[in-house]
């Protein structure tokens, strides 16, 4: 039972998955699948992934310029989130 809720689960994110390494940096489609949504949640693999973090810089400045999003939140290490020179 379980195998198969976990096989039903793995074929749910394949339909909906995008690959961005056959697209590129093109958020285009992704974006446009926010549609009207009020939250959008960025995750990753891997943290200090620097292309993840390009990538992730070009998507959130996608969805403030094309969907009007305001605040940008995320989960990262203390590191790279305190302030040089403090």
């Amino acid at each position: 039972m379980k195998t198969q809720a976990v096989s039903q689960v793995h074929e749910l994110i394949a339909e909906a998955a995008i690959s961005l390494e056959e697209r590129g940096s093109d958020f285009d489609e992704l974006v446009d699948r926010v549609g009207n949504a009020r939250y959008v949640l960025l995750g990753e693999a891997t943290h200090r992934t620097h292309e993840f973090y390009k990538g992730r810089a070009e998507m959130t400045k996608r969805l403030i310029q094309k969907k009007g999003f305001t605040i940008v939140g995320w989960e990262a290490d203390w590191p790279e989130t305190f302030p040089s020179g403090l």
